[in-house]
């Protein structure tokens, strides 16, 4: 499950983090928001995992670059829409 999760996090991460000349700005916001609909959907273990999953990579990046800082940023706002 756990490379499942990743997967999916990395997913999402590279489609609100590319530049809008690798994907179409309007189609990654109804992509974005129909995944956090179905996680939504999902039971209240699925979310806690998969914050979990956050928790340890924003824990693991200690010296953050720009785009590590951006992905944080991601990951926190998403945390934040889990219900």
């Amino acid at each position: 499950m756990k490379a499942t999760g990743q997967a999916l996090l990395n997913l999402a991460a590279f489609v609100e983090l590319s530049d809008d000349s690798v994907i179409d700005p309007d189609s990654a916001v109804k992509a974005l928001e129909q995944l956090l609909a179905d996680l939504n959907s999902g039971d209240a273990g699925e979310r806690e995992y998969l914050k979990g999953l956050m928790r340890q990579e924003i824990g693991s990046m200690t010296e953050r670059s720009p785009e590590q800082q951006a992905r944080v940023d991601f990951y926190l706002d998403l945390m934040e829409q889990l219900d």
